[in-house]
């Protein structure tokens, strides 16, 4: 599928996605995808920035003033830096501290939420394994899912032959999609934590995911997220069966 690189695409009101060149993820090349929110005060928010245009930046320049940049986990902090140069009153934010590094005035994602977009972009962060933190945002006005690492949906056609079983095997391949092996990693032992996220996602009832790798979904977000997650969910599902015919013994 042929892709326009570095170009603001609408996808709601004040909603916009980048299509980037492709990044080395544990050695393969994925698609990576940025998206743009405009609040309620102009105020632009840029989740996962990919590669800085003087096209690009310009085009932002003219939707608003690009304050907040957020680096999820796992991406590549040093993609910043451009943006850092070209915005240079914008706030770096990142799940994990430390992410960016103090001198770029990094602040760490709250699970309550920041008050800069509070009641416009929701945030819930999953708790991993150590200090990991995987962030998932939630663009309010329209019911869509940003998810930066717990979901890949690769189109495998647009890959190298070699390439396409590594992504086949993972279970990440279009037009499912699926968790990454090495995101799983980050999790083991922490199913439930995962499982109270995957939950919380779902009670927002999203319209559409944007995924940061790969094809997003248009429709459907929560029957997607049903899917990809139907084993952890069966899980609790089960735990609460068991735990209700205690109750009743």
């Amino acid at each position: 599928m042929q892709r326009s690189f570095d170009t603001l695409k609408p996808v709601a009101d004040n909603l916009w996605v980048i299509d980037g060149p492709a990044i080395r993820f544990r050695g393969v090349a994925i698609p990576a995808r940025a998206v743009v929110a405009r609040l309620e005060n102009g105020d632009l928010w840029v989740h996962a920035p990919t590669r800085l245009t003087p096209e690009l930046q310009a085009a932002l320049v003219a939707l608003g003033r690009v304050r907040h940049l957020v680096a999820p986990a796992f991406s590549a902090v040093e993609a910043l830096a451009p943006w850092r140069a070209a915005f240079p009153k914008a706030r770096v934010w990142s799940a994990e501290a430390g992410g960016g590094g103090p001198e770029h005035r990094t602040k760490v994602l709250k699970a309550g939420g920041e008050r800069p977009w509070r009641g416009q972009i929701g945030q819930i962060l999953a708790e991993g394994r150590g200090s990991f933190r995987e962030p998932v945002f939630f663009h309010v006005p329209s019911q869509s899912l940003i998810v930066s690492h717990l979901i890949h949906n690769i189109e495998t056609a647009c890959l190298p032959v070699w390439v396409r079983p590594v992504v086949w095997f993972a279970g990440t391949d279009y037009p499912r999609g699926g968790m990454p092996p090495v995101v799983k990693a980050r999790f083991r032992g922490r199913a439930g934590a995962l499982t109270d996220a995957v939950e919380a996602m779902l009670a927002l009832d999203p319209e559409r995911i944007i995924l940061r790798h790969g094809r997003s979904f248009d429709r459907d977000g929560a029957g997607r997220l049903r899917h990809v997650f139907r084993r952890l969910l069966r899980d609790r599902e089960w735990e609460r069966l068991l735990s209700a015919g205690r109750g009743r013994a």
